[in-house]
């Protein structure tokens, strides 16, 4: 057991990233996943601003037969994030969040892969909560020049009720 406390006085919004803040939030792997770029820069084209383009991107996700599992097998080699979106389809929280960084950052849209709990178990009586692995969880955010930092969490587009409920329901 152990005690948490924050200050969240003390956190400044950050509303624009420096010149490396900016290259390493989009930096890539050379010649890495080069479907999943391809895919990023269709999607551009056709939207015009982020907030269409991460639509266009929910809605595929949601569409095209996604699933989450705890079990999705091994995926090997450079190209991880092609082989999720458009091979087996399969994976848990951080293959999404992973994969819709890997977007983000094709088209020089600053991103974060987040991980850390979701939920938890309250215990009144000892004034307690109990965090478990089950409870582990990844999401993405994204930053938006002038508003800094916003979350995303892409596996509520393909299983709403682990965001919603968390692992153990």
């Amino acid at each position: 057991q152990y005690q948490v406390g924050s200050n969240y006085g003390e956190l400044l919004p950050q509303t624009f990233l420096t010149r490396t803040e900016w290259l390493t939030y989009t930096y890539l792997p050379e010649g890495s996943n080069p479907k999943a770029k391809a895919f990023a820069q269709q999607l551009k084209q056709q939207a015009d601003n982020l907030p269409l383009f991460i639509e266009i991107l929910r809605s595929y996700i949601s569409t095209q037969g996604f699933n989450y599992t705890l079990s999705p097998g091994v995926y090997d080699g450079d190209h991880q994030i092609d082989d999720f979106l458009f091979e087996s389809k399969s994976g848990f929280c951080s293959y999404y969040a992973g994969s819709l960084a890997f977007l983000l950052r094709s088209i020089n849209v600053p991103s974060r892969v987040v991980v850390g709990y979701m939920g938890g178990e309250d215990n009144e009586i000892s004034q307690t909560m109990s965090i478990y692995q089950r409870d582990a969880h990844a999401w993405v955010e994204v930053f938006i020049e002038g508003q800094g930092w916003l979350r995303l969490d892409p596996t509520a587009w393909v299983s709403p009720e682990r965001v919603e409920s968390g692992l153990q329901q």
